[in-house]
């Protein structure tokens, strides 16, 4: 009988979530809640020439990947005589991560550098993203922009946790291949055997247990087994007890999202074979990727709803977060509640969560089923709203082939 009640009011609470999402959100909205798809969809049927619409349709560019674009409009925007106050530090954080995105490192520091200044532009906790970030800037504003030299075009092996063989600055390296790494990673042990200078930093990276853990950074190159080279490349540099793979062996370092966004399309032919380059070809079915920040994120299919995701080649295992709970409370009602433990580079954190016997999902057309997937209970993410999952690699192992390619912010399949 309990356990009618509980599907009963699942339902129930499914259908006030759904009467409650028939009100169209503004566009306003939909920024704040990083729902870019959605912004994007909307900006193409707004006329509007006033500041604000001209800021969404910046940070629409930026996040379809046409960073010089929102980088003119941003500029020109803070240029003008009426330029909303209220919109200048998004504006500055924008233009930062657009010029950050081109490698331009001074730049992308003195979009920022008046809002160091001034002091009470934008809220608390915006304050203090755009200090941590400027910590980072100041240490690399010297650094040449980052360099792609392609290789062979040949297969290269992808282990089945995630790394493959690369050389940093001649130094032979395991690296995780990590879309979800906002930077490129090395341990303190690797960065030096690789006889790369470490500069100090105060940049801070938040992980699992919301400490957040100090980061050096250096630049040196990746050399990829099939001649790819890339140069100039921004390394955090992490204590050697901060990185390490889910059974718990060391880990020198991750290759992130700016060098993998560089190689052009990235074509899986199977889960333990890469080619890195080239061109994509036309795949039978295809996604787009947006950009939230550093996040490449793409849009599944649940029940006849589209939500947005996170793909993180580095994680093993897709991780459902509280909107998607919120959205589709009946998902829950036959799930068991568990305690279960995220690691990260801060450490290890206890979060309550939902094991979901299954989950049925499509991503460009292809139906993909997730068993005894989690479900985080609470929020882990304040700045997620509009984010409903994390997609790993036990996603795309069932989707066998697929090409990445963030020159045209496409994932396709054959």
């Amino acid at each position: 009988m309990a356990q009618r009640v509980l599907r009963i009011l699942m339902i129930v609470l499914s259908a006030v979530a759904s009467v409650c999402a028939t009100a169209a959100p503004s566009a306003w909205d939909l920024y704040r809640r990083h729902d870019f798809f959605a912004l994007h969809a909307a900006l193409l049927s707004n006329r509007d020439g006033d500041t604000r619409t001209g800021f969404l349709r910046a940070a629409d560019a930026f996040a379809s990947g046409r960073y010089q674009d929102a980088s003119l409009a941003l500029r020109n925007l803070l240029s003008r005589r009426d330029a909303d106050r209220a919109l200048e530090a998004d504006a500055r954080e924008f233009l930062m991560l657009s010029e950050r995105a081109r490698f331009r490192y001074s730049a992308a520091f003195d979009a920022i550098e008046p809002l160091l200044r001034e002091g009470s532009i934008g809220s608390t906790a915006q304050q203090s993203s755009i200090r941590n970030r400027a910590a980072l800037l100041t240490t690399i504003k010297d650094v040449l922009p980052e360099t792609s030299y392609p290789g062979k075009e040949r297969p290269l092996v992808l282990t089945p946790d995630g790394t493959m063989d690369v050389q940093v600055n001649d130094l032979p390296l395991r690296l995780l291949f990590d879309t979800g790494a906002n930077f490129s990673i090395l341990s303190r042990s690797a960065a030096r055997n690789a006889g790369l200078e470490t500069r100090r930093t105060d940049y801070r990276i938040n992980g699992a247990t919301g400490t957040g853990i100090r980061s050096d950074v250096t630049s040196g190159s990746i050399k990829f087994g099939d001649g790819t080279v890339v140069s100039n490349v921004i390394f955090l540099v992490l204590p050697d007890t901060a990185l390490h793979l889910p059974d718990g062996r060391a880990l020198p370092g991750a290759i992130g999202f700016p060098v993998i966004s560089a190689l052009g399309a990235i074509r899986h032919l199977r889960r333990d074979r890469i080619v890195l380059g080239g061109t994509a070809g036309v795949g039978s079915s295809r996604t787009g990727f947006v950009l939230s920040g550093s996040d490449p994120l793409l849009q599944i299919e649940y029940r006849g709803q589209r939500l947005a995701c996170r793909l993180d080649t580095g994680a093993i295992e897709t991780v459902f977060y509280e909107p998607f709970l919120h959205a589709f409370p009946y998902a829950a009602a036959d799930a068991h509640r568990a305690r279960d433990r995220i690691a990260g580079i801060s450490g290890v954190s206890a979060v309550d969560d939902y094991r979901l016997t299954a989950v049925r999902i499509a991503l460009a057309g292809r139906i993909v089923e997730l068993r005894n997937v989690r479900a985080l209970a609470r929020s882990i993410d304040p700045d997620g709203g509009g984010i409903f999952c994390n997609i790993g690699r036990d996603v795309l192992d069932q989707l066998g082939q697929y090409t990445l390619n963030f020159a045209d912010m496409t994932f396709s399949l054959p």
